[in-house]
């Protein structure tokens, strides 16, 4: 049974301390990695952030942590929410701001109506709020190196968007099947990166030494589906599910937490709460696991200008 905010509330730190987990890759090369990191250059800090719709509120937490330990990414690669939430990072957007803009990103404030033929929602007051939202108007242009990752239609893949409009991305990358409309980009439609890569590992792995993946949706919970709503976050997830695995293995550290699962997809009231989740996540991990707490310092300490 699903779990609600107020239960929520209620439970408060006990949920925390029992919904966070840390996984890593490969734990030897890790350490190996850090006892060169000492005596070398600062590494190479990649961030993958993964879809899952209004649960990606938690990377506001996250955003915190890194801001609080003086910790920038040298990349950031999204999927889905995880394109707007690190789009807006990759910005300029520090975590407050992100914050003070939550109460725009409501259902109904980011969509409307449409004839069903392709969808049910058109997206174009997202797009709207988008291009008056982003400081930048092209992925090339942001202050932090971003790869968005969408789903072509046409060709059946997965495709890293790195340059282009900002705004066509983003949408395209939260663009829910059925549920909402494809994006024309090119004369090819898009939707959902999630369908083929929920967490974007690949497209970055390559470019950076140390790699932290948030998996905002490691389990799909065993509750009816009573509406369309309901229907196309249960589809996408268990899709999500399929296509983690190898993206999952490819990272250095990956921070997930299974009490996300309990919040609804499109409820973005509960934002206090789910940036809370995300901040203690990653906060618990920097406090119980040596490790990852050297790295974050090592990338804090010899951090670039």
């Amino acid at each position: 049974m699903a779990i609600t905010p107020s239960e929520l509330k209620a439970q408060g730190e006990k949920i925390l301390e029992r919904g966070s987990t840390l996984i890593y890759g490969s734990f030897d090369k890790l350490v190996e990695r850090i006892r060169t990191w000492t005596y070398g250059s600062r590494p190479t800090f990649g961030l993958a952030l993964c879809g899952g719709s209004a649960r990606g509120l938690a990377y506001i937490g996250i955003f915190r942590f890194l801001e609080e330990h003086h910790v920038r990414p040298d990349v950031i690669a999204g999927t889905s929410v995880g394109s707007l939430m690190g789009a807006l990072y990759a910005d300029g957007y520090s975590s407050k701001e992100i914050y003070d803009l939550t109460p725009q990103f409501g259902f109904m404030n980011m969509t409307s109506l449409t004839t069903p033929r392709l969808s049910l929602l058109k997206t174009n007051k997202y797009r709207q709020f988008l291009k008056e939202t982003l400081r930048h108007e092209r992925i090339e242009e942001l202050p932090i190196p971003m790869h968005i990752i969408a789903t072509n239609l046409n060709r059946a893949q997965a495709r890293d968007f790195t340059e282009g409009d900002l705004a066509s991305a983003v949408v395209a990358s939260c663009s829910i099947p059925i549920l909402f409309e494809p994006v024309v980009i090119d004369d090819e439609q898009y939707v959902d990166g999630g369908v083929f890569m929920n967490l974007p590992a690949r497209p970055i792995r390559e470019s950076c030494d140390f790699l932290l993946g948030i998996n905002l949706s490691p389990e799909v919970e065993n509750t009816p589906t009573k509406n369309i709503l309901r229907l196309s976050d249960r589809l996408i997830r268990i899709m999500m599910r399929a296509n983690v695995t190898i993206d999952l293995e490819l990272c250095d550290v990956v921070l997930q937490s299974p009490i996300l699962s309990h919040f609804g997809a499109y409820d973005v009231s509960p934002v206090d709460i789910l940036a809370d989740i995300g901040y203690q996540l990653i906060s618990k991990a920097y406090e119980e696991e040596e490790q990852f707490r050297e790295i974050i310092d090592l990338l804090s300490r010899k951090g670039k200008a």
